[in-house]
């Protein structure tokens, strides 16, 4: 008998979800009430690179002279044209998933699905009738929202979240930015490429605080260095939109008044009004729905995934959780790695990390060895014009396990792969070192500073240092 599967939430963990399950003969539902692909191709991951794509366009154009190319200008942004871009990617990808549904057969609903029963899901189409889906399992992939803080008098105009700024069509002259987290340094970037003035205001004493501390540091350097001012450990008091501006004051007792202000302070979990409480799905302390590492949530039947279980909030995560959650729905057995899920910060120096930062790895009590290498040690870097950042290997030092890695500086997103693969293989800081890496390529890095956790990186004059 064909088992029946209804996933609720059609984001980059319920649409995989679903694609996996049918692969592996399930009759899949999906009910999605926005759009297939969710926040990440439609207001996050896919939009947001698409106006980094941009940014990086400009920055180049205004250092062509560096490579011996003349420009008769320096380059202007047509936000509307970049905009309309970002659309159509963003519809050209949703476009694609609808059709790997049909050719999957996988059932979509348009509407909100509520769980009745671990066995039954009601859904309400946007048109106001209901209906119920029996099912066999349940995979719950129901995503977050930009929080929303009730000192900030969101108006999608003026006082933005990430899914309003997005869609500006007229470049701001001024921006302030609350959060320097990843988002916040995303589009402080961004913007402040684009032409804007930006103003970072950040309430920990550090921008991007869940990276390494080193990492951070460069960033805020490189921010700073663009022309991003950036206020750490800092808080916003008081908000009072005038008629086309903001006006802000900070704990600093500083008042500034700036065209727009973008709010990215987090995430808002979607576990509430979807039947968690009706079934008795447990709750974490932040409203997550918890699960253990099959995705399950101790009610039989059903499984989470993605932001709304609160472990790791990336598309990418969420993917993986789905195809774990497809597979254990489906009677196989399959579990996360957590500790090999990377993260990329789409920043100006790039990042990408995964596993432990030194902090974290010195607070385990382990015996730790750490290799850095600067990219400006790399022959390929100067090619390119981008030597700013570094390589941080972080390894027990007794046994050369690798603990964590952390990068930043160019295509650090593409280059932290190698480390994903080398830690889900159990791989130590020695197979890196004795793996023949390519010259000139950037990756090199990776391969020097491995060596440098065992003082034998061998264009190091002494270990580096951020």
């Amino acid at each position: 008998m064909t088992r029946r599967i209804v996933v609720v939430g059609g984001g980059p963990g319920g649409y995989v979800a679903a694609l996996r399950a049918a692969q592996l003969g399930a009759q899949v539902t999906v009910i999605e009430a926005r759009g297939l692909g969710g926040t990440c191709l439609h207001r996050g991951c896919i939009p947001t690179k698409a106006l980094v794509a941009t940014a990086g366009v400009l920055r180049c154009i205004r250092r062509a002279k560096d490579f011996g190319v003349r420009l008769n200008e320096q380059g202007t942004v047509d936000l509307a044209a970049v905009v309309a871009r970002k659309n159509r990617i963003v519809q050209t990808q949703a476009q694609g998933i609808e059709q790997l549904f049909k050719a999957a057969r996988i059932t979509l609903l348009r509407g909100v699905g509520t769980i009745d029963t671990p066995r039954s899901v009601v859904v309400r189409t946007a048109d106001g009738p209901t209906r119920s889906v029996a099912c066999d399992a349940i995979i719950v992939a129901t995503g977050s929202e930009p929080a929303k803080p009730a000192l900030f008098p969101f108006d999608g105009e003026r006082v933005l979240t990430s899914d309003d700024v997005i869609d500006l069509t007229r470049l701001p002259a001024t921006l302030l930015i609350v959060g320097g987290g990843v988002t916040g340094a995303e589009f402080a970037c961004i913007f402040r490429a684009l032409g804007s003035q930006v103003t970072v205001v950040e309430q920990v004493e550090r921008v991007v605080p869940s990276e390494d501390e080193a990492v951070s540091a460069l960033l805020q350097r490189e921010m700073t260095k663009q022309g991003i001012r950036v206020l750490v450990g800092t808080e916003v008091t008081r908000v009072d939109p005038e008629t086309d501006s903001v006006r802000v004051e900070l704990t600093s007792g500083e008042a500034i008044t700036v065209d727009r202000v973008l709010v990215s302070v987090g995430r808002s979990l979607n576990s509430r009004m979807i039947g968690a409480e009706t079934v008795g799905l447990p709750f974490g302390s932040r409203g997550e729905l918890v699960v253990d590492e099959g995705m399950e949530t101790g009610v039989d039947g059903v499984w989470a995934i993605g932001d709304v279980v609160g472990r790791k909030q990336l598309a990418h995560a969420a993917s993986a959780e789905g195809e774990v959650a497809a597979e254990r729905a489906m009677g196989r057995d399959a579990r996360m790695q957590f500790d090999a899920v990377p993260a990329g910060i789409f920043t100006f120096p790039e990042i990408g990390s995964v596993g432990l930062t030194e902090a974290q790895a010195r607070a385990s009590g382990r015996d730790v060895a750490v290799g850095e290498f600067l990219f400006r040690g790399l022959a390929k870097a100067h090619v390119l014009g981008d030597t700013a950042g570094f390589v941080k290997v972080v390894t027990a030092a007794n046994t050369g396990e690798l603990l964590g890695v952390h990068i930043i500086g160019p295509h650090a997103a593409e280059l932290i792969h190698e480390a994903v693969v080398a830690i889900q293989a159990e791989a130590t800081v020695e197979d890196l070192i004795h793996a023949i890496h390519v010259h000139p390529t950037l990756a090199e890095v990776l391969h020097e500073a491995a060596g440098a956790s065992r003082g034998r990186a061998i264009h190091a004059v002494k270990r580096a240092s951020a």
